[in-house]
């Protein structure tokens, strides 16, 4: 099992924590929830880097960070089943698409 570290994101100069990163990590659990969404996974990791932006600027924040607003996210915009999937994933200590 390979554990979650307080590493931090790259940013990409435009989006704190790099957007395109976050977005695949959101399809990844609509995938997991078989919801699957390549609109609703961009529009999150929109709002996600504007969240990111705005609690942090100037700066790059660590991995928790950014989970914790993704997580935010899904239950913001109503997906409790992701959120739920995300939490259990979080939980388990391991890091998301690591095998």
């Amino acid at each position: 099992m390979i554990k979650a570290s307080p590493q931090k994101i790259p940013s990409d100069g435009q989006h704190y924590a790099n957007e395109q990163s976050i977005k695949q990590v959101i399809l990844d659990i609509l995938k997991e929830i078989n919801e699957p969404d390549e609109t609703v996974a961009f529009t999150l990791a929109v709002e996600v880097t504007a969240v990111l932006k705005e609690r942090y600027p100037g700066t790059i924040p660590d991995v928790s960070a950014v989970q914790d607003v993704i997580e935010e996210m899904f239950i913001k915009f109503n997906y409790p089943k992701a959120a739920k999937a995300y939490i259990l994933y979080r939980a388990s200590g391991q890091v998301w698409g690591a095998s």
